[in-house]
C-alpha cells in the first residue's frame, strides 16, 4: 500500500560552528576609556527633525494647512569627536579610543539598534581626494562582503557633509601592540597559536580577491574571551592593487617593498607584513627604526634577525624577504612553517 503523505524534504546538513580560537590573553587590567569631556564643550548634539507633515504619535494633524518651515540643515560630523557627540541623530560617541594614521576611532552606542559599534572617522585630508573617496566606496563595497568570525564587521560607510566615517563591529579586548607593553617578548608558542588564529580569515578574504594591506599588532585584536580578530578590512585593497591617487596607506614600517613601489600586490605582501608583525612580538623591536620614511625603507637593509629562537629564524626570514618570489608564496604555508619550527625539537 502506497503512502500519499507528504514527505518533507530532509533539512540541509547545518554548516559546522566555527572554531573558538583561543588565546590565552595576558593577566592585564581592564582597558580604561577616556574620561567624558566635562559639559559645556563643544560637540554635536541632537537636532530635533523639522515637522514634515507626518502624524507623530500624540499629535493630529491640522485643520489647515501650510508649508512647513525649511528644514535646517544637520551638522556635519566633526573630524576631532568628543565623548557625548551624537553623529547623524544615531551614534553616540561614549569615549575616544585612538587616533591614527587613516582616521581617529571612537566607542560609541547606535541608539537605533541599543548597542555598542565602532567608529571610525577619516581624516578630511584623505577624503578632499576624489580618488580615493570612489576607491573607498568601492573597497567598503566588498569589505562589507567579508562574513568570518574572525574579521571585525564593517556595518556601513556613511558620509556626513564632507565627513566620511566608517561604523564597525565593537571588539571588547586589546590589540597586539596593547599586548607588547604588558608582555614583551611574547612566548614563540603563544605566537604561534595567534598567526594560526590569523590564517583562517586571511586565506577567506585572499580567495576572495581581497588584501587587508595594513596588517600590524595594532590590526590583530585577541578579546577578553581569548579569540583573535583582524580589524581595518574597510580600508584594504583589491588584490588588483589599484593605487588611490598616488596615497600610500598603512604603516611604513610593516609594508612590503612591492607596496611602496606601487607595484602589483598578491597575497605574498601579507606574508611580508605578517613576518614583520611576528618577529616584532618574538623580539620586541623590528629589523630596522620604525620611523624610517618609504624611501629610507626601500634603501635600508635590514638588521640580521636576533633575539629570536634560532629554528624561526629561517623562517621568518623567508617571510620578509625583499623579493616576493623569495617570499613563502601564501599565508598558510608561512604560518605552517612557523608551526612546524615551534614544535622541533631545540636541539633539532
Amino acid at each position: 500500500m502506497s503512502d500519499d503523505r507528504p514527505h518533507n524534504p530532509p533539512a540541509p546538513p547545518r554548516p559546522p560552528a566555527a572554531p573558538r580560537l583561543l588565546v590565552p590573553a595576558p593577566d592585564v587590567p581592564a582597558i580604561r576609556l577616556p574620561a567624558p569631556r566635562a559639559a559645556g564643550g563643544k560637540g554635536l548634539r541632537v537636532v530635533t527633525p523639522a515637522d514634515d507633515g507626518l502624524i507623530r504619535l500624540g499629535q493630529r494633524r491640522k485643520a489647515t494647512r501650510k508649508a512647513p518651515p525649511a528644514a535646517p540643515s544637520r551638522p556635519a560630523v566633526s573630524p576631532a569627536p568628543a565623548p557625548g557627540d551624537i553623529l547623524d541623530e544615531r551614534y553616540r560617541v561614549e569615549a575616544v579610543l585612538g587616533t591614527g594614521g587613516v582616521g581617529t576611532v571612537c566607542r560609541a552606542t547606535d541608539l537605533l539598534l541599543d548597542g555598542p559599534v565602532a567608529v571610525k572617522i577619516l581624516h578630511p585630508e584623505l577624503t578632499e581626494d576624489p580618488v580615493f573617496v570612489r576607491s573607498l566606496r568601492e573597497e567598503a563595497r566588498f569589505a562589507m562582503r567579508l562574513a568570518h568570525p574572525n574579521i571585525v564587521r564593517l556595518h556601513t560607510l556613511q558620509r556626513s557633509g564632507a565627513t566620511y566615517y566608517l561604523v564597525m563591529e565593537y571588539v571588547d579586548g586589546i590589540s597586539l601592540r596593547q599586548w607588547l607593553a604588558r608582555q614583551c617578548p611574547v612566548p614563540a608558542a603563544t605566537v604561534a597559536r595567534i598567526l594560526e588564529a590569523c590564517r583562517p580569515p586571511l586565506a577567506y578574504a585572499h580567495s576572495l580577491g581581497i588584501l587587508h594591506n595594513d596588517l600590524k599588532p595594532d590590526n590583530i585584536l585577541v578579546t577578553h574571551g581569548g579569540e583573535v580578530k583582524i580589524i581595518d578590512f574597510g580600508l584594504a585593497s583589491l588584490a588588483e592593487a589599484r593605487v588611490v591617487g598616488r596615497t600610500l596607506l598603512g604603516t611604513p614600517a610593516y609594508m612590503s617593498p612591492e607596496r611602496i613601489r606601487h607595484d602589483p600586490l598578491d597575497a605574498r605582501t601579507e606574508v611580508y607584513s605578517l613576518g614583520m608583525t611576528a618577529y616584532e612580538l618574538l623580539a620586541g623591536r623590528l629589523p630596522f627604526p620604525d620611523h624610517l620614511t618609504p624611501a629610507e625603507i626601500l634603501a635600508t637593509t635590514p638588521d640580521e634577525l636576533t633575539g629570536i629562537p634560532e629554528k624561526l629564524r629561517a623562517v621568518l626570514s623567508r617571510a620578509i624577504a625583499r623579493t616576493p618570489a623569495s617570499r613563502w608564496p601564501t599565508i598558510e604555508r608561512f604560518i605552517a612553517a612557523f608551526a612546524a619550527a615551534v614544535s622541533r625539537p631545540r636541539n633539532d
